[in-house]
């Protein structure tokens, strides 16, 4: 759903309110925050309720004294998605922002764990993926496909068979789920579930994670995987090398 940069600032402030307090907040709260009206932040809540991305609920007067019940607010479900989702993408767009930018850092640096791929190498990525390529769905993608590869090597796996998923031209947002789905396969097959036991949840993560990226990013995290798949050297992870 596209908002407006407005609407989209109350909803994230609103969400910001709730996540400090742990609870719905008074339309007077986000007016504050805002710095407008209680009437505009009022008519806004209203709005945003329309559109599903909030819900009001009714408090009694918290002195306890009788009077009418205060109205309070709280993003839906649906609503703290698409602040989440918004939030990963901009983190996206600092991350491949400028001539030096970090995603330029973070693929050179996941490819150079590729080509020293070690035994240890694939628990140690899976543990980096939760702290250090974190940051943004792009950087946790290449991590999660990088993951996959590292095993992938180790288990003699031949990915220049898959080179031609990777230069599927239609449907792109399929091609990298499709690719990692592949290599989720061939590795189940050669026993890898010693080193990844939750290897499907991990292709979930990296399915869910890649349907947030921008079309932009879609289409760098495609030319990391092709760069990996076009070096040739990937497939010497054992003397055993076969396709998928």
């Amino acid at each position: 759903m596209k908002l407006s940069k407005r609407r989209f600032e109350f909803l994230e402030t609103l969400a910001y309110l709730v996540n400090q307090e742990g609870a719905p907040v008074h339309y007077i709260d986000v007016s504050k925050e805002m710095a407008v009206s209680k009437w505009t932040a009022y008519d806004m809540m209203r709005q945003l309720a329309e559109d599903g991305l909030v819900e009001a609920s009714y408090s009694v007067n918290p002195s306890g004294s009788p009077g009418r019940s205060q109205v309070l607010f709280s993003p839906t479900q649906k609503g703290f998605n698409l602040v989440e989702s918004e939030h990963m993408r901009s983190r996206d767009r600092q991350l491949t922002a400028g001539p030096d930018d970090e995603w330029s850092r973070v693929r050179d640096d996941l490819l150079n764990k590729i080509h020293m791929a070690s035994d240890r190498e694939t628990a140690h990525l899976l543990d980096l993926t939760k702290s250090k390529y974190n940051s943004s769905p792009l950087a946790y993608c290449a991590a999660l496909l990088s993951l996959l590869i590292i095993e992938a090597k180790r288990k003699g796996l031949d990915l220049v068979a898959l080179r031609g998923i990777l230069e599927i031209g239609s449907e792109k947002g399929m091609t990298l789920p499709l690719f990692a789905g592949l290599l989720m396969g061939g590795l189940l097959v050669r026993g890898a579930r010693k080193m990844l036991p939750d290897i499907e949840n991990l292709i979930h993560s990296f399915s869910h994670q890649s349907k947030q990226l921008e079309q932009a990013n879609q289409d760098m995290l495609l030319e990391f995987a092709q760069t990996i798949v076009s070096k040739g050297g990937l497939a010497q992870g054992s003397d055993n090398t076969s396709a998928l």
